[in-house]
């Protein structure tokens, strides 16, 4: 039997095309814990990279117009820091970029 987990949303972060450029601007809040699921999406007209450890390491390239899942509640992953992201190589001229956090407890 599985004990129900309970779905907490953390406040979530949408950043502008403007606020985009090649170095990392925060998509989060602080988020510190276990049992962590993260949305993103990239509405820009460019693609970006996502960085999980507050900016000092590029995790993944997000295409323009995409999303990601990562469900870090697998086998009960930690996480914390700030999700970050930049450009990669061309500045976006519209959309934005947003990134939902959900606890699970």
């Amino acid at each position: 039997m599985t004990a129900n987990r309970r779905l907490t949303p953390l406040a979530g972060v949408t950043v502008a095309f403007g606020g985009v450029s090649g170095t990392y601007a925060s998509i989060s809040g602080s988020c510190t814990g276990r049992g962590i699921i993260l949305v993103i999406t990239n509405t820009l007209n460019s693609d970006s990279l996502i960085s999980l450890d507050s900016g000092t390491t590029d995790f993944v390239l997000l295409p323009a117009g995409q999303g990601l899942t990562l469900d870090l509640s697998t086998n009960d992953g930690e996480f914390s820091g700030l999700v970050k992201v930049k450009h990669n190589g061309v500045a976006p001229t519209s959309g934005n970029i947003s990134c939902g956090i959900v606890r699970v407890q």
